[in-house]
Protein backbone atom coordinates (compact mmCIF):
# COMPACT_ATOMS: atom_id res chain seq x y z
CA UNK A 1 0.00 0.00 0.00
CA UNK A 2 1.53 2.91 -1.24
CA UNK A 3 1.33 6.32 1.25
CA UNK A 4 2.04 9.92 0.83
CA UNK A 5 2.97 12.14 3.64
CA UNK A 6 2.23 15.95 2.54
CA UNK A 7 3.62 18.64 4.69
CA UNK A 8 2.69 21.92 4.01
CA UNK A 9 5.41 24.92 4.74
CA UNK A 10 5.60 28.47 5.41
CA UNK A 11 8.66 30.57 6.53
CA UNK A 12 9.78 27.87 8.84
CA UNK A 13 12.71 26.47 7.59
CA UNK A 14 14.73 25.40 10.76
CA UNK A 15 11.35 23.53 11.98
CA UNK A 16 10.50 22.03 8.62
CA UNK A 17 14.07 20.53 8.92
CA UNK A 18 13.46 18.79 11.77
CA UNK A 19 10.28 17.52 10.77
CA UNK A 20 11.75 15.99 7.39
CA UNK A 21 14.39 14.33 9.59
CA UNK A 22 11.55 12.38 11.38
CA UNK A 23 9.30 11.73 8.12
CA UNK A 24 12.70 10.33 5.99
CA UNK A 25 13.17 8.31 9.35
CA UNK A 26 10.34 6.51 9.89
CA UNK A 27 10.53 2.52 10.57
CA UNK A 28 10.44 0.31 7.60
CA UNK A 29 7.24 -1.55 7.25
CA UNK A 30 4.92 -2.88 4.72
CA UNK A 31 4.59 0.81 3.50
CA UNK A 32 5.52 2.32 -0.04
CA UNK A 33 6.06 5.79 1.38
CA UNK A 34 6.45 8.91 -0.36
CA UNK A 35 6.83 12.70 0.93
CA UNK A 36 5.26 15.63 -0.47
CA UNK A 37 6.46 19.49 0.94
CA UNK A 38 4.24 22.25 -0.45
CA UNK A 39 5.89 25.94 0.39
CA UNK A 40 3.19 28.28 1.09
CA UNK A 41 4.60 30.91 -0.60
CA UNK A 42 7.66 32.00 1.45
CA UNK A 43 10.12 34.40 0.13
CA UNK A 44 13.26 32.34 -1.50
CA UNK A 45 15.44 34.35 0.71
CA UNK A 46 14.43 31.74 3.20
CA UNK A 47 15.71 28.98 2.14
CA UNK A 48 12.78 26.32 2.71
CA UNK A 49 13.83 24.82 -0.97
CA UNK A 50 17.07 24.41 0.13
CA UNK A 51 16.05 22.80 3.30
CA UNK A 52 13.62 20.32 1.12
CA UNK A 53 16.95 19.05 -1.08
CA UNK A 54 19.34 18.81 1.28
CA UNK A 55 16.87 16.60 3.10
CA UNK A 56 16.49 14.52 -0.01
CA UNK A 57 19.49 14.16 -1.17
CA UNK A 58 20.45 11.14 0.98
CA UNK A 59 16.58 10.22 1.59
CA UNK A 60 15.97 6.50 0.58
CA UNK A 61 12.39 7.50 0.26
CA UNK A 62 11.14 9.86 -3.19
CA UNK A 63 10.60 13.77 -1.82
CA UNK A 64 8.50 15.67 -3.80
CA UNK A 65 8.54 19.83 -3.77
CA UNK A 66 6.18 22.44 -4.57
CA UNK A 67 6.11 26.39 -3.99
CA UNK A 68 2.94 28.05 -4.41
CA UNK A 69 3.75 31.63 -5.83
CA UNK A 70 1.97 33.57 -2.86
CA UNK A 71 0.99 32.55 0.14
CA UNK A 72 -2.68 31.13 0.10
CA UNK A 73 -3.11 29.28 3.51
CA UNK A 74 -2.75 25.95 4.69
CA UNK A 75 -5.52 24.57 2.80
CA UNK A 76 -4.41 25.19 -0.08
CA UNK A 77 -1.41 23.78 0.24
CA UNK A 78 -2.69 20.96 1.53
CA UNK A 79 -4.59 19.95 -1.67
CA UNK A 80 -1.93 20.88 -3.73
CA UNK A 81 0.18 18.44 -1.82
CA UNK A 82 -2.73 15.60 -1.93
CA UNK A 83 -3.32 16.22 -5.55
CA UNK A 84 0.65 15.79 -6.26
CA UNK A 85 0.43 12.62 -4.43
CA UNK A 86 0.13 9.55 -5.57
CA UNK A 87 -0.89 7.27 -2.18
CA UNK A 88 -4.04 5.83 -1.95
CA UNK A 89 -3.37 6.98 1.72
CA UNK A 90 -2.41 10.23 2.85
CA UNK A 91 -1.19 11.18 5.81
CA UNK A 92 -0.77 14.83 7.22
CA UNK A 93 1.24 16.63 9.50
CA UNK A 94 3.00 19.99 9.88
CA UNK A 95 6.19 21.64 9.47
CA UNK A 96 6.47 21.80 13.57
CA UNK A 97 6.12 18.62 13.74
CA UNK A 98 8.14 15.80 14.55
CA UNK A 99 6.38 12.20 14.00
CA UNK A 100 7.81 9.58 15.93
CA UNK A 101 10.10 6.45 14.16
CA UNK A 102 7.37 3.87 14.47
CA UNK A 103 4.47 6.92 13.36
CA UNK A 104 3.00 5.95 9.80
CA UNK A 105 3.53 2.06 11.11
CA UNK A 106 1.13 2.50 13.94
CA UNK A 107 -1.02 4.83 12.34
CA UNK A 108 -1.91 2.51 9.21
CA UNK A 109 -1.72 -0.83 10.71
CA UNK A 110 -4.97 -1.43 10.31
CA UNK A 111 -7.22 0.17 7.53
CA UNK A 112 -9.68 -1.99 6.41
CA UNK A 113 -12.42 -1.18 8.05
CA UNK A 114 -11.86 3.20 8.18
CA UNK A 115 -11.34 6.22 5.88
CA UNK A 116 -9.83 8.40 8.39
CA UNK A 117 -7.32 7.36 11.25
CA UNK A 118 -6.33 10.45 13.36
CA UNK A 119 -3.01 9.80 15.62
CA UNK A 120 -1.80 11.39 19.20
CA UNK A 121 0.01 14.55 19.54
CA UNK A 122 1.90 15.64 22.38
CA UNK A 123 4.15 18.75 23.31
CA UNK A 124 7.95 17.87 21.98
CA UNK A 125 9.92 16.56 24.66
CA UNK A 126 12.72 19.26 24.75
CA UNK A 127 10.24 22.32 25.35
CA UNK A 128 7.94 20.40 28.21
CA UNK A 129 9.25 22.98 30.63
CA UNK A 130 8.06 25.56 28.51
CA UNK A 131 3.98 24.15 28.40
CA UNK A 132 1.66 26.09 30.75
CA UNK A 133 3.76 29.30 30.66
CA UNK A 134 1.93 32.59 29.38
CA UNK A 135 2.49 33.31 25.39
CA UNK A 136 3.67 29.25 24.97
CA UNK A 137 2.09 27.85 21.87
CA UNK A 138 1.89 24.16 21.36
CA UNK A 139 -0.57 21.31 20.77
CA UNK A 140 -1.74 18.16 23.06
CA UNK A 141 -4.42 15.89 21.42
CA UNK A 142 -4.04 12.62 23.51
CA UNK A 143 -7.59 11.68 22.63
CA UNK A 144 -9.99 12.46 19.63
CA UNK A 145 -11.32 15.94 20.92
CA UNK A 146 -13.70 16.32 17.16
CA UNK A 147 -11.22 18.63 15.82
CA UNK A 148 -8.92 16.09 13.59
CA UNK A 149 -6.29 18.92 13.33
CA UNK A 150 -3.79 17.68 10.24
CA UNK A 151 -0.73 17.42 12.29
CA UNK A 152 -1.32 13.88 12.79
CA UNK A 153 -4.05 12.22 10.69
CA UNK A 154 -4.61 10.52 7.70
CA UNK A 155 -7.40 10.39 4.91
CA UNK A 156 -8.18 7.40 2.06
CA UNK A 157 -7.83 9.32 -0.93
CA UNK A 158 -11.02 8.05 -2.25
CA UNK A 159 -12.39 10.23 1.00
CA UNK A 160 -10.61 13.55 -0.43
CA UNK A 161 -11.28 13.06 -3.89
CA UNK A 162 -15.34 12.57 -3.43
CA UNK A 163 -15.26 15.35 -0.87
CA UNK A 164 -12.57 17.94 -3.14
CA UNK A 165 -10.13 18.44 -0.45
CA UNK A 166 -10.25 21.39 1.90
CA UNK A 167 -12.28 23.97 1.69
CA UNK A 168 -10.06 26.97 1.11
CA UNK A 169 -12.40 29.33 2.25
CA UNK A 170 -11.13 28.21 5.69
CA UNK A 171 -7.81 30.38 5.11
CA UNK A 172 -6.54 30.77 8.67
CA UNK A 173 -7.99 28.17 10.56
CA UNK A 174 -10.83 24.67 10.84
CA UNK A 175 -10.40 23.82 7.13
CA UNK A 176 -9.22 20.20 8.93
CA UNK A 177 -12.15 20.17 11.00
CA UNK A 178 -14.22 20.93 8.40
CA UNK A 179 -13.32 18.42 6.18
CA UNK A 180 -13.46 15.48 8.71
CA UNK A 181 -16.94 16.70 9.52
CA UNK A 182 -17.70 16.59 5.76
CA UNK A 183 -16.50 13.02 5.58
CA UNK A 184 -18.67 12.05 8.03
CA UNK A 185 -21.55 13.63 6.78
CA UNK A 186 -20.96 11.87 3.68
CA UNK A 187 -20.39 8.26 5.67
CA UNK A 188 -16.41 8.47 6.25
CA UNK A 189 -15.18 5.76 9.36
CA UNK A 190 -12.75 7.29 11.77
CA UNK A 191 -10.28 5.69 14.14
CA UNK A 192 -8.26 6.97 15.95
CA UNK A 193 -4.86 5.54 17.23
CA UNK A 194 -3.24 6.54 20.75
CA UNK A 195 0.10 5.05 19.69
CA UNK A 196 0.62 6.93 16.95
CA UNK A 197 2.60 10.07 17.96
CA UNK A 198 3.49 13.63 16.69
CA UNK A 199 5.51 15.78 18.62
CA UNK A 200 4.56 18.98 18.27
CA UNK A 201 6.96 21.87 18.94
CA UNK A 202 7.02 24.17 21.70
CA UNK A 203 7.18 27.96 21.25
CA UNK A 204 7.71 30.80 23.50
CA UNK A 205 5.82 33.81 21.86
CA UNK A 206 6.60 37.30 21.81
CA UNK A 207 3.20 39.41 22.79
CA UNK A 208 3.10 40.59 19.17
CA UNK A 209 3.51 37.22 17.68
CA UNK A 210 0.82 36.47 20.04
CA UNK A 211 -1.40 39.72 19.05
CA UNK A 212 -1.15 38.96 15.18
CA UNK A 213 -1.51 35.02 16.24
CA UNK A 214 -5.18 35.49 17.22
CA UNK A 215 -6.37 36.66 13.73
CA UNK A 216 -6.39 33.21 12.78
CA UNK A 217 -9.58 31.82 14.57
CA UNK A 218 -11.68 34.31 12.73
CA UNK A 219 -12.81 31.09 10.64
CA UNK A 220 -14.27 29.87 14.05
CA UNK A 221 -17.75 31.70 14.00
CA UNK A 222 -18.49 30.40 9.98
CA UNK A 223 -17.49 26.83 10.91
CA UNK A 224 -19.44 26.44 13.63
CA UNK A 225 -22.09 28.09 11.40
CA UNK A 226 -21.59 25.11 8.96
CA UNK A 227 -21.34 22.84 11.80
CA UNK A 228 -23.57 23.19 14.81
CA UNK A 229 -22.38 20.45 16.32
CA UNK A 230 -19.29 21.49 17.03
CA UNK A 231 -21.04 24.17 20.02
CA UNK A 232 -20.31 21.12 22.31
CA UNK A 233 -16.67 21.46 22.42
CA UNK A 234 -16.99 25.09 23.69
CA UNK A 235 -16.13 26.19 26.97
CA UNK A 236 -19.79 27.66 27.55
CA UNK A 237 -22.41 27.99 24.98
CA UNK A 238 -21.07 30.60 22.56
CA UNK A 239 -18.45 31.54 24.43
CA UNK A 240 -15.06 29.76 22.94
CA UNK A 241 -12.81 29.73 25.58
CA UNK A 242 -13.07 29.93 29.44
CA UNK A 243 -10.16 33.09 29.09
CA UNK A 244 -12.53 35.08 27.00
CA UNK A 245 -14.84 35.10 30.21
CA UNK A 246 -13.42 38.48 31.25
CA UNK A 247 -13.42 40.97 28.44
CA UNK A 248 -16.85 39.61 28.28
CA UNK A 249 -17.82 40.39 31.47
CA UNK A 250 -15.92 44.20 31.55
CA UNK A 251 -18.18 44.58 27.91
CA UNK A 252 -21.18 43.37 29.67
CA UNK A 253 -20.38 45.88 32.39
CA UNK A 254 -20.46 49.17 29.82
CA UNK A 255 -23.60 50.08 31.29
CA UNK A 256 -22.26 50.73 34.62
CA UNK A 257 -19.55 53.67 33.42
CA UNK A 258 -22.73 56.18 33.37
CA UNK A 259 -21.98 56.36 36.75
CA UNK A 260 -19.39 57.45 38.92
CA UNK A 261 -19.71 54.12 41.91
CA UNK A 262 -19.91 52.07 38.60
CA UNK A 263 -16.68 53.11 37.20
CA UNK A 264 -14.66 52.32 40.30
CA UNK A 265 -16.85 48.94 40.64
CA UNK A 266 -15.88 48.26 37.22
CA UNK A 267 -12.22 49.47 37.80
CA UNK A 268 -11.83 47.71 41.49
CA UNK A 269 -12.72 44.53 40.24
CA UNK A 270 -10.68 44.03 36.68
CA UNK A 271 -7.53 45.58 39.12
CA UNK A 272 -7.90 42.95 41.21
CA UNK A 273 -8.23 40.39 38.60
CA UNK A 274 -5.13 41.59 37.02
CA UNK A 275 -3.26 41.90 40.60
CA UNK A 276 -3.74 38.49 41.10
CA UNK A 277 -2.59 37.19 37.44
CA UNK A 278 1.16 39.10 39.06
CA UNK A 279 0.85 37.99 42.36
CA UNK A 280 0.67 34.17 40.31
CA UNK A 281 3.11 34.95 37.91
CA UNK A 282 5.81 35.08 40.48
CA UNK A 283 8.20 37.24 38.33
CA UNK A 284 8.28 40.61 36.58
CA UNK A 285 9.11 38.53 33.43
CA UNK A 286 6.00 36.21 34.26
CA UNK A 287 3.66 38.91 35.16
CA UNK A 288 4.66 40.91 31.81
CA UNK A 289 3.72 37.49 30.11
CA UNK A 290 0.40 36.59 31.69
CA UNK A 291 -0.78 40.40 31.38
CA UNK A 292 -0.05 40.25 27.31
CA UNK A 293 -2.27 37.05 27.29
CA UNK A 294 -4.97 39.23 29.19
CA UNK A 295 -4.68 41.54 25.93
CA UNK A 296 -4.47 39.23 23.75
CA UNK A 297 -7.60 37.24 24.93
CA UNK A 298 -9.28 40.75 24.39
CA UNK A 299 -8.05 40.57 20.64
CA UNK A 300 -9.03 37.29 20.16
CA UNK A 301 -12.50 37.96 21.56
CA UNK A 302 -13.27 41.25 19.35
CA UNK A 303 -11.86 39.21 16.55
CA UNK A 304 -14.57 36.43 16.98
CA UNK A 305 -17.24 39.12 17.65
CA UNK A 306 -16.49 40.98 13.99
CA UNK A 307 -16.23 37.50 12.36
CA UNK A 308 -19.33 36.47 14.27
CA UNK A 309 -21.45 39.24 12.77
CA UNK A 310 -19.63 38.69 8.94
CA UNK A 311 -20.66 34.69 9.61
CA UNK A 312 -24.50 35.52 11.11
CA UNK A 313 -23.31 32.81 13.94
CA UNK A 314 -22.18 34.31 17.53
CA UNK A 315 -18.95 32.43 18.81
CA UNK A 316 -17.27 34.83 20.99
Amino acid sequence: MKVSVCIPTHRRPALLARCLDAVLAQEPGRHEIEVVVVDDGSPASDGVAEVVAAAAGGAALPVRYERLATNRGAAAARNTAWRLASGEWIAFTDDDCRPRPDWLRRLLASVDDVDIIQGCTVPDPAGQHLVGRPLVRTLDVPAPDGFFQTCNIAYRRAVLEQLDGFDVTFARSGEDTDLAWRARAAGARTAFRADAVVEHAVVELSWRQDLRARRRWSDMPALLGRHPGLGDRTWWGPVYRRSHALPLAVVAATPLLASRRGRRAVAATLAAVLAGDIVAAGSPVAARAALATRLGDAVETAVLAGASIRAGTVLL
